[in-house]
């Protein structure tokens, strides 16, 4: 299954309006999808390019402005917020909420 963010949610965090500790990156967000995943930091680095230490950094950012203790309690947060949505199947089915189980 793979995830995707809803466009509206990622303009909205990253404008003006945005609660300060809201504002992720596009760059935060694609991280926290590979980690919706269930990738480790390293298999988030080989798909997004990046260095295990950069993918770190980003989950730390991402802790501090989620007020998150953990990948779990962020994707949980993220969840809470709808900032993580399935992408949507090859025939244009709508994409929908992911849940945590």
């Amino acid at each position: 299954m793979a995830y995707s963010i809803d466009q509206s949610t990622l303009s909205s965090l990253q404008g003006d309006e945005a609660p300060k500790s809201f504002k992720l990156t596009t760059r935060e967000l694609e991280v926290l999808a590979e980690i919706a995943k269930g990738s480790s930091s390293k298999e988030a680095g080989d798909a997004l390019f990046l260095s295990k230490r950069t993918i770190d950094f980003h989950l730390s950012s991402i802790f501090l402005k989620l007020h998150a203790s953990n990948r779990v309690h962020a994707l949980r947060v993220a969840q809470d917020m709808g900032l993580m949505f399935e992408a949507p199947t090859a025939d244009g089915h709508h994409k929908r909420p992911i849940t945590l189980a």
